[in-house]
């Protein structure tokens, strides 16, 4: 039902829909909203000036009815590690690319977020075994563009376990999946934080908003997407978020919007920050909607072609002690193009629909609502509405994931792009009593035709700027270093084991960039790159290093460790030969090295931590210096490998070495 003003002929646009209705429906209804006191006619402080894009759809009552969607099953998690993996509130964490759809899933075991597949045919969800997130815990966001997908994860961990991080990943064709972009992630945040949001605006600027220490925080990319802006607030003078406030953030035809809740307030507030504004200059604060908020994950956000955005909000009224059935318990707010707002009820406390996300269609005529009943889960229904005129259809809507093995449905989390007839509708929920995944789909002949989004796409990286995997790996750390400018300190993703903070550096040399490593007393300086650690599966790690010249003692070529323990340590040193460890025994070669050379090292680590060993001096196809297999772990293993490390040698201020093109690789699950 939509709820809007001024009514034509002095009758409100409320009692023209209602007319269609009971009389006794009629006076409940009137009845609930005038005894919740919920401002359904949602207003706006400053309305943005600019075109209308109301899109032009056929109502409601002409439209055919939706058909129920197809459920399927599985794969399934654990849920020992966690219960609720697709809760957290408005996540786009699905995408449709190449013909398929794909999501960030909670893999089973060993309990991380990679990337899916669901299977064209079938539906049934293929796990590709790229990491995106090695926290079960982390809440994800996705956007693709066509060209790059781009992630940003983070958990509510106090400290560096819960930061915000940011990456890229391209799709590769041999492989038929995606691999991360060279030199991600970005980190965005000191810790952790609240709920989060993705978004581009029309000029393809990558923005981030997230609820940081108590507050809306927006973070943009500056040139390219691995330097970030400085934290912006919104709304400097917003009360402080609550720990169960959300956040949204879309795209707005003059620039990008964030939305939020204020439960203090009973209110939804937006603010927008047009293309080309200088400074962290946004908007005045708009009132998108006052009603009762329920808790954290109640807010969701879509993108519109043409410029709107639409938002999806659950009240609290049925939380009240005694509620009233007639009350709405979920509304949609739509802001036009022109600034201006609208809003519509879902769905009312009777229907018990709870955490709602929203998608729109390509064409811009279509806005779909997709939320679970009852509470603790059972069915995901979906409703639609015209944008032209936001009338909802009444009662629970069209299932569309339903399974009498999974009863406790529920959390749908869907795309953030608009939807058309070759994509169809899918979203994913998940059953903590079964520990299972659970798909709908909306079939194409439920869906109005449209052509594909043209997003603002951004260039992937060139085969030639990282290295491809074979179908048979994956790649899960690619550092090169070539963002950076001479004299940048080492990127956050590295950290210094020894040494200080000035014994890490990028340096350049011409158009290369590399992180040299030197000391800054007479104490060794030891930089390491972590990953995660991934069970029962080999890991080979390469990577470039320049020898600048003879050290008085050893330094480490390459090591490979894990928690407490190395596996791999190949040295170089006085004597002007290098040397390894096999086990606990450190073999001498008889094979210099040349002052000044590149060489490239390269061990696979298997799952006991033995490990094969190549040496070849230039390039990864040049001559092979030292080739050796089956080698012993240095130490013995306690757990899998997780970090890879460069150390100088110690005894003379200025020693030094530079690594370049690392690339850490896994054998595909």
């Amino acid at each position: 039902m939509r709820l809007d003003t001024p009514a034509p002929r002095g009758r409100s646009v409320t009692r023209r829909i209602l007319a269609r209705f009971s009389p006794v429906l009629v006076a409940v209804i009137i009845a609930g909203a005038a005894t919740t006191g919920i401002l359904l006619s949602a207003a706006t402080r400053s309305p943005a000036p600019g075109p209308s894009a109301t899109p032009a759809a056929s109502s409601l009552a002409s439209a055919a009815p939706l058909l129920p969607g197809v459920t399927s099953a599985g794969p399934t998690y654990d849920s020992d590690v966690l219960a609720e993996p697709t809760a957290g509130g408005g996540q786009h964490r699905l995408w449709y690319a190449h013909g398929a759809w794909w999501a960030v899933l909670l893999a089973a075991p060993p309990g991380e977020l990679r990337i899916f597949r669901a299977d064209p045919d079938t539906g049934v969800w293929v796990d590709t075994g790229t990491l995106v997130d090695e926290r079960p815990t982390a809440r994800a966001d996705v956007d693709w563009d066509g060209a790059a997908l781009r992630v940003v994860s983070a958990t509510m961990k106090e400290g560096g376990a819960g930061r915000v991080r940011y990456l890229r990943y391209g799709y590769d064709a041999a492989s038929g999946g995606f691999r991360p972009d060279p030199d991600y992630p970005v980190y965005l945040s000191a810790g952790g934080v609240g709920p989060l949001g993705l978004a581009r605006d029309p000029d393809g600027t990558v923005w981030v908003a997230m609820a940081e220490d108590q507050r809306l925080v927006v973070r943009h990319t500056a040139g390219d997407e691995h330097h970030w802006s400085d934290a912006e607030v919104p709304d400097p003078a917003a009360t402080a978020l609550r720990p169960d406030d959300a956040v949204a953030i879309a795209p707005t035809a003059d620039g990008i919007g964030v939305a939020w809740t204020d439960r203090v307030g009973a209110q939804v507030l937006f603010a927008e920050r047009r293309v080309g504004a200088s400074g962290d200059r946004w908007s005045p604060v708009e009132t998108a909607g006052r009603t009762s908020i329920a808790g954290t994950g109640h807010l969701a956000a879509a993108t519109v072609p043409g410029g709107s955005v639409a938002l999806a909000v659950q009240t609290d009224e049925a939380g009240r002690a005694a509620p009233n059935t007639s009350a709405p318990q979920v509304l949609a707010l739509v802001r036009d193009a022109d600034g201006a707002w609208r809003a519509s009820v879902v769905s009312r406390v009777q229907e018990h629909h709870v955490r709602p996300i929203v998608v729109a269609d390509a064409a811009g005529r279509w806005m779909y609502v997709v939320a679970t009943a009852p509470s603790g889960g059972g069915i995901v229904y979906v409703k639609r509405a015209a944008l032209a005129d936001l009338e909802f259809e009444v009662g629970d809507g069209t299932p569309l994931i339903a399974s009498a093995d999974d009863p406790a449905a529920a959390d749908p989390i869907g795309p953030g792009a608009p939807i058309d007839r070759a994509s169809g509708l899918t979203v994913v929920g998940s059953d903590r009593s079964t520990g299972r995944y659970l798909t709908g789909q909306l079939g194409p002949p439920d869906l109005p035709p449209g052509p594909s989004p043209s997003p603002t796409a951004s260039p992937s990286p060139t085969a030639s700027s990282s290295p491809s995997p074979t179908p048979s790996t994956q790649v899960a750390v690619v550092d090169t270093f070539d963002p950076w400018s001479a004299g940048d300190p080492m990127p956050a993703t590295w950290v210094l084991a020894r040494g200080d903070a000035t014994t890490a550096r990028i340096e350049a040399d011409g158009d290369l960039r590399a992180l040299s490593i030197k000391t800054a007393t007479t104490t060794a300086a030891r930089a390491c790159r972590g990953f995660a650690p991934l069970p029962d599966r080999p890991v080979t790690v390469e990577a470039r290093v320049r020898i600048p010249s003879r050290p008085p003692s050893d330094a480490s070529l390459l090591m490979v460790r894990g928690p407490g323990f190395g596996a791999v340590d190949v040295r170089f040193g006085a004597t002007g030969v290098f040397s390894y460890f096999d086990g606990a025994d450190k073999v001498r070669t008889t094979v210099p090295y040349a002052p000044g050379t590149w060489y490239v090292a390269r061990a696979t680590v298997q799952a006991d931590g033995r490990f094969d060993l190549e040496i070849h001096r230039g390039t990864a196809d040049g001559p092979v210096v030292i080739r050796k297999t089956g080698l012993a772990p240095r130490d013995r293993p306690t757990a899998p490998v997780d970090s890879v490390c460069f150390e100088t040698a110690d005894g003379r201020v200025g020693l030094a070495l530079e690594v370049d093109d690392l690339v850490v690789s896994m054998a595909r699950p």
